[in-house]
């Protein structure tokens, strides 16, 4: 995922759990995340659409065996 970019996170409003597709669209702006997260919530009434914001991602470049 690219720092800057949004994703949207969904929560279910019975159980509270949120989730995240294993493999989420990246908005470029902030307008269209919002515009999916607003979408998504008059398809699925039962789910809350969080827009979330990449500000940065951890890695490990290797494994190191013992």
């Amino acid at each position: 995922m690219k720092s800057g970019n949004y994703i949207i996170a969904g929560t279910d409003k019975n159980t509270n759990r949120s989730s995240i597709s294993a493999e989420p669209k990246e908005h470029l702006t902030e307008a269209s995340a919002k515009a999916e997260a607003a979408r998504l919530a008059q398809e699925n009434p039962e789910k809350d659409f969080t827009v979330l914001r990449i500000q940065a991602t951890a890695s490990v470049a290797k494994v190191s065996w013992r």
